[in-house]
């Protein structure tokens, strides 16, 4: 009874699994006549350096030599009609060397004149190309039957057309309405192949090579005649999820157009991209107004609105797991550089940030030419080139291909610039914003075609942009005398150095650092922690703290914190924090405070609004301002005492 099953089981796997006729050479010359390789030009060099000389004869010699990048495959299915991938196009297009092409098996390049069909669903296109006409275009075939052989032909690896067998596994519904099956095969399929010809034993096409499934060998083609029966029309018909770092929820978009063809390259390309940026435009504002009522300053936003962080490498604010806004952090990594320069990096859900300082120099001329800010970045981001299996240090990418600039919502100055990495054929798209040490910001690397969304998805995040400001003396003098740089909410903000100490004013608070409590010199440095702010219902950009240093050690400091009134979803910390500034009690209290071995002294005080020397604290109070002297390197415990009551007899809270 139980050997009828097992020899079911060894005939099912048998025919399974029997390998398909290999092809005649007569089949193998037609089908490779008819088949391309789908290329773009290499861009040309942008003045690209290296940290020693580029080990050129490590490279591959076609890939040193070759003029062009292979990216997928075509085939003729008329003598002036080819097909491909949707997405091979999707990738050719808008690389930094020009449109693509088609290329035959002598090495005969013919630029894709129009796009004559097209869908982003089906993932198919139709193209023409200048000066080719196939001389034996292959014929086609409707419907196709499970366990038939088959072969994937396509340009493996960019390595040229080969062609593979095996059989015809399965029908498999499309994940989205399964408006039609894919055509699943065994035969090996690797990248480049996309865009391939899918033939029957006869050499006839039954589909067009999509992609390979993760983890197994059984891969994707489409039915050709989808192709057969499309009109002119480039269709995107479909949905996918739309996720921006500060929302926890994603939003199901539907990108749903339509664009007459045929067009030249350039003019679909111009279309798709700004049909694309409208689409991702209109669904933002889709998901934006279904989470209005949790955007900043709404929402569980009171921790963040009531913290104020040092933030010199910058962060984002988005919301975690509960939906609280909060700042999120991660590992940072430095790279120092000549001069006493640094470059402080770190991902944030998926984006680059960035801080440059530019060391002790004050140089205004930093900032006329992004060029040395932007060669720090290169370095600070560590990116490499391979030579074989040697890995070479960039240090320039050469000077910017696109420069711009625009500001946020809270008229912070922001300055765009794109530099190509011409290796890759991609770009590296950044944000940057003027500080006084230099510049914080943010960064993308764009692949072909994506330069438009990363530039925008940019702009969008630098709303969310939380930095604090930082420099020596001289070079907060420069950074405030220029308009251009200085952000709206340091508009009224001043800091003077002369004889009778540090002066710094703002429309909030005056306070005035004596030589009693701080000597000062230009390697002293003044911080300022900007923070959010809710005001009036809008959420705002303001000063949190400011923070005068006596060295840039921060040995000796005095600081101005501001605390609004914390709301109930703060936490215990900043609620347990307020009722020591009403009560002076804790971390508030008279007493001076110090470590376990008094290498560190410091004493807080809590100042209330329109605060003058001796006034008390209004226990109803909407904020209050912590003023804070810190010693580490004292001599006598009453030297923070000392300290402390000066700083205390020159500030002026203005803010009521």
């Amino acid at each position: 009874m139980t050997a009828r099953p097992i020899v079911l089981i060894l005939l099912v796997a048998f025919s399974t699994h029997a390998p398909a006729a290999t092809p005649t050479p007569e089949l193998q010359q037609r089908v490779r006549a008819a088949t391309f390789e789908v290329v773009v030009p290499k861009p040309p060099d942008t003045g690209v350096t290296y940290e020693r000389p580029l080990p050129v004869e490590l490279i591959p010699f076609s890939e040193r030599n070759d003029k062009y990048w292979s990216v997928g495959t075509a085939f003729a299915i008329d003598k002036d009609r080819f097909v491909s991938a949707a997405h091979v196009i999707n990738t050719a297009v808008g690389g930094l060397g020009g449109p693509p092409a088609l290329r035959d098996a002598e090495g005969h390049v013919y630029p894709i004149s129009r796009v004559l069909s097209f869908s982003a669903h089906e993932d198919f296109v139709v193209l023409a190309a200048d000066g080719l006409n196939a001389r034996a275009p292959l014929d086609t075939s409707r419907g196709a039957d499970i366990d038939q052989p088959v072969y994937a032909v396509g340009n493996a690896l960019g390595e040229g057309v080969v062609i593979r067998d095996g059989l015809l596994t399965s029908l498999t519904p499309e994940d989205q309405d399964g408006r039609w099956k894919w055509l699943r095969y065994s035969a090996a399929t690797s990248p480049g192949n996309s865009g391939g010809p899918l033939l029957d034993a006869k050499g006839r096409v039954i589909g067009v090579v999509i992609g390979k499934s993760p983890g197994e060998n059984l891969n994707y083609a489409l039915p050709i005649e989808h192709v057969l029966d499309a009109h002119a029309v480039a269709r995107f018909d479909v949905r996918f999820p739309l996720r921006i770092p500060m929302l926890r929820d994603a939003w199901v978009a539907n990108y749903d157009i339509s664009i007459p063809l045929p067009l030249s390259v350039p003019e679909f390309t111009a279309r798709v991209q700004a049909d694309t940026l409208r689409t991702y435009h209109a669904e933002l504002a889709k998901l934006l107004a279904k989470n209005d009522a949790e955007l900043l300053p709404r929402g569980k936003s009171d921790k963040l609105l009531g913290t104020v962080e040092q933030a010199y490498l910058p962060k984002l604010a988005l919301q975690n797991q509960d939906r609280v806004w909060e700042l999120d952090d991660g590992q940072r990594e430095e790279v120092e550089l000549p001069g006493g320069a640094k470059v402080n990096t770190r991902i944030s859900s998926g984006v680059g940030l960035f801080e440059i300082d530019r060391g002790d120099s004050a140089d205004p001329a930093f900032y006329a030419d992004r060029r040395a800010a932007l060669d720090m970045l290169v370095r600070g981001f560590k990116i490499t080139r391979q030579a074989g299996a040697e890995s070479v240090q960039v240090t320039s990418l050469g000077p910017p291909i696109r420069e711009g600039d625009c500001t946020d919502r809270f008229g912070r100055h922001w300055r765009l610039a794109v530099l190509a990495i011409p290796y890759l054929d991609m770009e590296l798209v950044t944000l940057m914003l003027p500080t006084p040490a230099g510049y914080s910001g943010m960064a993308f690397f764009a692949t072909r075609g994506g330069i438009e969304q990363m530039i925008d998805l940019l702009q969008f995040d630098a709303d969310y942009f939380y930095v604090s400001y930082a420099g020596t003396f001289p070079q907060w003098r420069a950074f405030l005398a220029r308009a251009d740089l200085r952000p709206p909410a340091l508009e009224g903000f001043s800091m003077m150095r002369d004889a009778s100490g540090v002066h710094v004013r703002s429309r909030r608070i005056d306070f005035d650092v004596l030589p009693a409590v701080l000597k000062s010199d230009d390697k002293s440095t003044m911080q300022l922690q900007m923070t959010f702010v809710a005001d009036g219902g809008k959420l705002a950009w303001d000063i949190g703290a400011i923070y005068v240093n006596e060295d840039p050690d921060s040995k000796r400091f005095v600081g101005l914190i501001r605390q609004s009134r914390p709301g109930p979803d703060a936490g215990k910390d900043l609620n347990d924090r307020w009722a020591d500034m009403l009560a002076s009690t804790g971390s508030f209290a008279p007493d001076r405070g110090h470590d376990s071995d008094y290498k560190k002294l410091w004493r807080r005080s809590a100042l209330g609004a329109g605060y003058r020397p001796g006034a008390s604290v209004d226990r109803n109070a909407t904020f209050l301002y912590e003023a804070v002297s810190m010693i580490s390197v004292a001599k006598l415990p009453r030297d923070i005492d000392d300290m402390q009551d000066v700083l205390l007899e020159n500030v002026r809270v203005k803010e009521r």
